[in-house]
């Protein structure tokens, strides 16, 4: 059975989606060869081989994220727990087919699924599954790795694309309000010569300042601001005013602690109204 399997960041089954909505697609199978096989008999083959990886990769990933849950002591413990796991010295950054003179990412290298490499079928480079399974890949597949199982820590997280060097991928999560960054590729990268630290938590420039120029793509930099105002929203406080003529004001507020200090009511007549007074 020949085949090859191409696709894009992503390669879970139709219909799912991921934390910020978006449609997670199906790898799908190249049309250039199907051996003795028809269409159909090689589009059921690509489903199992698919349904494998799946289960190969979430039998890794699920224990994952139970140990870290049940051991991690905050949000921030769980980010690093799964920074050091992407990061372990089994785990290797594989350039591939490399990069292209103008530093443009070359064509995704491919992967066997670990025990079953008489497959024809394999899986690309930029998917989360080498990082996991073949405990390899570049910057697309450890940020697409590491967005995958914060979504499973319920971090909220995105990819981001931009340039170094060459084009790059790497990591933002939202935390106690502020966005932070996580570069898992330049950590394995540049473990031999810096802490892999300098890589963790850090903001923009603390991350130029460790591996050099950065910069964001224009389409990123959007998707970026979105995450962020979504996220803030969803932290945001919210006040409900409960108001029944037989029962005092009640006012609830829920969401974020950083809420005013000080709420006065004030009534003037038989309507009440309400002063917030922010610090300072």
């Amino acid at each position: 059975m020949n085949g090859e399997i191409i696709g894009n960041n992503s390669s879970d089954a139709p219909g799912q989606k991921d934390l910020d909505g978006k449609d997670v697609p199906k790898l799908e199978v190249s049309q250039r060869n199907y051996g003795d096989m028809s269409q159909d008999e090689h589009q059921r083959a690509l489903d199992n081989f698919n349904e494998k990886v799946e289960k190969a990769y979430d039998a890794i990933v699920n224990p994952l994220v139970a140990y870290i849950n049940s051991h991690a002591r905050d949000p921030k413990d769980r980010i690093k727990m799964l920074f050091d796991y992407l990061t372990a010295d089994n785990k290797v950054y594989d350039m591939g087919a490399g990069t292209t003179l103008d530093g443009e990412m070359a064509i995704a290298k491919t992967y066997s699924l670990p025990g079953q490499e008489h497959e024809g079928f394999k899986y690309p480079q930029n998917t989360k599954y080498p990082a996991i399974l073949n405990d390899v890949g570049n910057c697309s597949t450890y940020s697409e790795a590491f967005k995958d199982i914060a979504d499973n820590l319920n971090i909220p997280c995105i990819r981001v694309n931009g340039r170094t060097s060459m084009e790059h991928a790497w990591n933002a999560v939202y935390l106690d309000g502020e966005v932070i960054f996580i570069d898992v590729a330049y950590a394995i990268m540049n473990r031999r010569f810096q802490d892999k630290n300098n890589y963790f938590f850090k903001s923009m420039d603390e991350l130029v300042r460790a591996g050099g120029s950065r910069t964001i793509d224009k389409s990123s930099m959007e998707e970026l601001f979105k995450f962020v105002q979504k996220h803030k929203e969803l932290n945001s406080p919210k006040i409900e005013i409960h108001n029944r003529t037989d029962t005092p004001l009640k006012i609830e507020i829920h969401g974020s602690t950083d809420v005013p200090p000080r709420i006065s009511l004030e009534h003037r007549g038989d309507k009440p109204s309400i002063n917030v007074k922010k610090k300072g």
